[in-house]
């Protein structure tokens, strides 16, 4: 039999008396072994003492007393961690868990490992503004930052460009010694300004434009020669521009006001006013001359009775030749072409072009134009840097800026690339001060060459031109052109051409009328050429008469076409056919027509402020929400 020891709750075993007091005592003893076991309780259950607390492995718990003796918590005892708990079971929370020093010298600071359960870490930052001593004397206003004791460099300024200026590190004393301004260039003027520094002015500048200025580079000696302004031409007038050394050669004005005759000058004789040649050596013109109009070559009249065709003649051959005709109807967005049954017809414009880059195109109603569609917003491939290559890929809108190459692969240049500006190509100088000498740098090599008989040409081939090797001068003396043996033609020399013999119509008259006489520059006059007059409108009555001794022709009005009274039509001839033809007068959208000359509205497509209603009828709203005519 057992029993149990309530002081130490142990169970005992020993014999009982048998009978009904045994089974009493057993039942007691039962229920005080439950209320043994019952004591021992997890952590933050009240206790008393050690004994009653199990602990996190059933065992070794401690009871942590409170502010009375006789009362307590349960507690697993634990290293202490900043947590803001009682981890090891001493009634104390984060204790003894140190602090940090963040910083260095005079910045040094401590921070407590934890603060309200919150692990603290260093902040640089923590020490700045203090003052400090960074061991520099050439520092000011030495202060903390990040930890870390720094000063502003000394301010160690004169003001004077003429000096350096820098700080002793020995002392801290600002030193300033003067600048060396000597470029060791003779020919120039080497001189210091305290606000702006060190300047080289060129020693032989006079301030003339129209002058040379040259110094001796061994000796500094000035030597200023003056520029001559010639261009040995009659056609100018010469002079030299002090304020930019430029050269000025103002054309002399040789215009005569007759339009038959050519007014130009020759650099050796000066202006020169020839009778206008106004022969176009074409079959299919008549040519005429007027003093005011001018020469005239009016054409022949050719007809293939085709509507597509536009009935011309062969300036070479004489004969008519029909291109296309142009087909217009007057709407800008539309494409005009013939069809050889319908005559003109106009789809509509195309504006697609397949580019990603640019947008959605659309066409421009006013002016025909394709313009990308004003709603998209497109943000143009430009990354301001003229160094580089800016581009876009069609097929997928992506922008893309390649390095710009600026080598232009001739060594007689130098080569560099300008954010701002772009590539730019320097020429090396090659001048070796010869004026009968052609100087050139050779692209392959890039050295210089001085070549002797340096070209003289006024570009007047009326001239034969030299370069005199004494004075470096070019002459260009007058050449004389032969006669041709014609009676005719005029010997004449052009300053592009050379000579030449300009046939004078004028020598050649048979007093025949409506007949054009001609001068041919290889047989002679020829005479009794008809003159055709044809306008190409056949809606004309076209006729030659003879005015004086001048040929004229004369276009009348042929057809007039009758008004159909219809303010929504207009009547006119149609010069390529000469039929006359009905046309709208006004050009209306889709769900318009056109009612006493302007368009409006039928009724039931929608209306709006573009154009009235037609009859009685007004604008206003449906049932449906949108406006039509009712």
């Amino acid at each position: 039999m057992k029993s149990y020891d309530s002081a130490g709750g142990r169970t005992i075993l020993g014999r009982l008396p048998k009978g009904p007091l045994v089974l009493a005592m057993a039942l007691i003893l039962t229920w005080m072994s439950g209320v043994a076991e019952a004591r021992c309780r997890p952590d933050g259950e009240p206790c008393r003492d050690n004994r009653q607390c199990c602990g996190s492995n059933g065992r070794n718990g401690i009871c942590v007393r409170g502010s009375r003796a006789t009362s307590g918590v349960c507690c697993t005892a634990r290293k202490e961690v900043c947590d803001g708990q009682d981890n090891d079971c001493d009634a104390a929370i984060d204790e003894g868990l140190g602090s940090l020093t963040c910083g260095e010298g005079d910045c040094e600071t401590a921070v407590p490992r934890c603060i309200g359960g919150v692990p603290q870490t260093c902040d640089p930052g923590a020490s700045d503004g203090a003052s400090c001593d960074d061991g520099d004397p050439c520092t000011d206003a030495d202060a903390c930052g990040e930890g870390v004791c720094a000063g502003e460099p000394a301010l160690c300024d004169d003001g004077n460009l003429c000096t350096a200026n820098s700080c002793d590190p020995m002392t801290g004393e600002c030193l300033f010694t003067p600048l060396d301004c000597d470029d060791n260039d003779l020919c120039t003027i080497d001189e210091c300004d305290p606000a702006s520094g060190c300047t080289h002015r060129a020693k032989c500048d006079d301030g003339n434009g129209c002058t040379s200025d040259n110094c001796n580079a061994s000796t500094g000696e000035c030597l200023n020669l003056g520029v001559g302004c010639t261009d040995l031409s009659l056609c100018t007038s010469d002079s030299c521009d002090p304020a930019t050394g430029q050269c000025v050669f103002t054309p002399v004005d040789c215009s005569d006001g007759n339009a038959c005759t050519s007014d130009g000058c020759s650099p050796s004789t000066g202006c020169q006013h020839l009778p206008s040649f106004c022969f176009d050596g074409n079959p299919c013109t008549n040519d005429s001359c007027d003093p005011d109009a001018g020469c005239a070559f009016d054409p022949i009249p050719c007809d293939d009775g085709n509507i597509c065709t536009v009935n011309s003649c062969d300036g070479l051959t004489g004969t008519c030749v029909f291109p296309p005709v142009v087909c217009d109807d007057g709407l800008p967005c539309t494409v005009d072409i013939c069809d050889p049954a319908l005559g003109c017809v106009s789809p509509p414009k195309n504006c697609d072009d397949g580019n990603l880059c640019n947008g959605r195109e659309i066409c421009n109603l006013e002016t025909g134009n394709c313009i990308r569609d004003p709603f998209i917003i497109i943000l143009p491939c430009a990354d301001g840097n003229h160094c580089t290559a800016d581009s876009c890929d069609p097929s997928t809108g992506a922008c893309s800026f390649q390095p710009l190459n600026c080598d232009d692969g001739n060594p007689c240049t130098t080569d560099f690339c300008d954010t701002s500006s772009g590539c730019h190509y320097t020429p090396i100088t090659c001048n070796d001060g010869n004026s009968c000498t052609a100087d050139s740098c050779n692209p392959s090599t890039g050295e210089c060459n001085n070549f002797q008989g340096i070209a003289c040409t006024d570009f007047n081939a009326c001239t034969f031109d030299a370069c005199d090797p004494a004075t470096g001068q070019c002459a260009f003396t007058p050449i004389t052109c032969a006669d041709d043996g014609i009676a005719c033609t005029d010997t004449t020399c052009d300053a592009t051409a050379g000579c030449g013999h300009r046939p004078n119509h004028s020598a050649c008259n048979d007093n025949i009328s409506c007949t054009a006489d001609v001068c041919d520059p290889t047989q002679g006059c020829r005479f009794g050429f008809p003159v055709h007059c044809n306008d190409n409108n056949g809606c004309t009555n076209d006729v030659c008469v003879q005015v004086g001794t001048s040929i004229v022709c004369q276009y009348d009005v042929g057809i007039a076409c009758l008004d159909d009274g219809n303010d929504c039509t207009l009547e006119h001839c149609v010069p390529s056919t000469g039929q006359c033809v009905t046309e709208p007068a006004v050009t209306c959208s889709a769900g318009q027509v056109c009612e006493n000359g302007q368009c409006c509205w039928t009724g039931a497509i929608g209306c709006d402020g573009s154009a009235p209603c037609c009859g009685r009828l007004t604008c206003g709203p449906s049932p449906a929400g949108f406006s039509v005519c009712r």
